[in-house]
C-alpha cells in the first residue's frame, strides 16, 4: 500500500519531466538502494531503505503508466491490462524469490542484489528502447505546449 500511494506523485512528474526521464532516474534510485540493503546494515537503516525503495518502486510505477498511451496508442487497453497483470504477478513472485535465495543461499543479501541488477537491466533495456523508439515522447507537456503554438500560429493570435 505505501508504494501505491505515491504512484500519482510519479505519474506528475513523469508528466512534467518525460516518462522515460523520471523511470530512469528511478531505477537507478531503486538499484542503490536495493544495493545498499544488501549490505544487511542495522535493522532501523536497513528498515528505512526498504520503505524508500518501495516509494521508488511506487513512483515508477506512476511513471510507467505516463509512458504506456504515449507508446501504445491503439492498444492503450490490453497495454495497460498487461502492465497491471504483471505488476500483480511480480507483487506475488518477488517475496517468492527473495525467499527462495535466502534458503538456497543462506542470507538475504543475494536477494537484494538480484533485486538491484534486475533494476539496472530494466534501466538499460529502457534506454536502449528509448533511443531505437522516436515515437516516444519525453511528456505531454512538450506535446501540449507544441500543439498550442501551432494553433496560435495557425489562428493568428
Amino acid at each position: 500500500m505505501g508504494g501505491s500511494t505515491l504512484r500519482p506523485l510519479g505519474g506528475y512528474i513523469a508528466d512534467r519531466l518525460g516518462g522515460v526521464r523520471v523511470l530512469s532516474i528511478l531505477l537507478l534510485l531503486i538499484a542503490g538502494t536495493y544495493a545498499l540493503a544488501s549490505l544487511l546494515l542495522p535493522i532501523g537503516f536497513t528498515g528505512a531503505l526498504f520503505i524508500v525503495g518501495i516509494a521508488f518502486l511506487g513512483m515508477g510505477n506512476g511513471a510507467v503508466f505516463q509512458l504506456v498511451p504515449q507508446r501504445f496508442q491503439r492498444t492503450i487497453g490490453v497495454a495497460t491490462g498487461l502492465v497491471g497483470a504483471l505488476g500483480g504477478i511480480g507483487g506475488f513472485v518477488l517475496p517468492f524469490l527473495l525467499g527462495s535465495i535466502k534458503q538456497t543461499s543462506g542470507s538475504y543479501a543475494a536477494g537484494w542484489i538480484t533485486l538491484a541488477i534486475f533494476a539496472f537491466v530494466v534501466l538499460a533495456v529502457l534506454r536502449l528502447l528509448a533511443a531505437l523508439r522516436a515515437s516516444w515522447r519525453s511528456s505531454w507537456a512538450t506535446e501540449a505546449e507544441s500543439t498550442e503554438i501551432i494553433y496560435t500560429q495557425a489562428s493568428g493570435v
